[in-house]
């Protein structure tokens, strides 16, 4: 097995992390019991230094957060529903609380975003 370190890491295209960081969020959900594992999730906390910030909200892009498309999703009284159509290129942004700190996961492959307000978690499929 060869890992990659070091420089040979910074090479690596930001779609190709963004999909790293995807799949190691998504072991951290495998065996919940859930009968749907979702594809990516937002964690529950964010810790800057000795700090936890809870996860307060999310948005969903249709392409990177600079180029401004933010698509506004199907509500429910407990739900927020976003459905991903193919041709879309989508970014999920998990905001914390009281912290300027977002956490940005290019979610390709889901065909589904989903906030559930009780209790508050993000989750795509």
């Amino acid at each position: 097995m060869h890992l990659m370190t070091g420089s040979n890491f910074t090479l690596l295209s930001k779609s190709f992390k963004n999909t790293c960081l995807g799949i190691l969020l998504t072991l951290g959900s495998i065996g919940s019991g859930n009968a749907k594992t979702p594809l990516f999730f937002c964690p529950e906390s964010l810790a800057v230094g000795e700090q936890l910030y809870p996860l307060s909200n999310a948005a969903l892009f249709d392409r990177p957060v600079e180029k401004r498309g933010e698509l506004v999703p199907e509500m429910s009284k407990q739900t927020r529903k976003w459905n991903i159509d193919s041709r879309m290129d989508p970014y999920l942004i998990c905001r914390f609380d009281k912290v300027k700190h977002t956490l940005t996961l290019h979610v390709v492959g889901a065909t589904q975003c989903i906030v559930n307000e009780t209790p508050f978690s993000v989750q795509c499929y």
